[in-house]
């Protein structure tokens, strides 16, 4: 993986597009869909630090990509990866505003592995929506299956949107056990499947919010 910009432990990066256009543009051209390129491309890498997106737009395979307790805020402006537009390993991500999304085949929204996704306002959309999964104690960055060390992930939905062609939030029933879901607001649709797909053991809780799909939520 290479990133156009790395903030470390401890860094804080705000993106604020202040020129009267507002074209401004983060882009990494070391994408897996570039001609002759072979590595993931990141916009922006969180690796401790903290990375807020108040305006402006960020591109790249994966648009925004945080580990070892990094922190990524969106409040504003355009988060767009042809495969990911956020991935989070042992991290937290926080989206209050702006667009979050992904225009790739099979390309997800948001990836959540062992971390905190918190939503009370923007848009999340890709073919897929929230994918939930785990990640061993310690950070490494390969699912660990639902082993008692596994670290599971969590989310937290008040308002915003998340529209999916498929699952707007789904797990896996080998790599996702002890998930947590709160949704009290905001709404999932999607346009050609079940809205969540829930095949694993965790917690999933709706109390607020609109559900929509070919079936509102499927568990097993």
């Amino acid at each position: 993986k290479s990133a156009l910009i790395q903030v470390n432990t401890g860094g804080n990066l705000v993106v604020r597009d202040n020129s009267a256009a507002k074209a401004g543009r983060i882009y990494s051209t070391n994408a897996l869909d570039t001609p002759g390129k072979t590595s993931i491309g990141l916009g922006i890498w969180a690796v401790g630090g903290t990375v807020t997106i108040e305006s402006g737009t960020v591109e790249g395979t994966y648009a925004l990509y945080a580990t070892q307790s990094g922190t990524i805020n969106v409040a504003g402006g355009t988060v767009s990866g042809t495969t990911l537009g956020v991935y989070a390993n042992n991290s937290t991500v926080n989206i209050s505003g702006g667009e979050v999304k992904a225009t790739g085949e099979n390309s997800a929204a948001a990836e959540i592995n062992g971390s905190g996704l918190n939503i009370s306002g923007g848009t999340l959309s890709g073919v897929f929506g929230i994918n939930l999964f785990n990640t061993p104690y310690g950070g490494n960055e390969s699912p660990w299956g639902n082993s008692n060390e596994a670290v599971s992930s969590s989310v937290n939905m008040t308002a915003g949107a998340v529209t999916a062609t498929y699952y707007a939030l789904s797990g896996n029933n080998q790599r996702s056990a002890k998930t947590s879901v709160t949704i009290s607001g905001g709404s999932l649709r999607s346009a050609e499947d079940v809205a969540i797909y829930w095949p694993m053991e965790g917690d999933l809780t709706i109390s607020g919010g609109t559900i929509t799909g070919y079936n509102g939520i499927e568990a097993k």
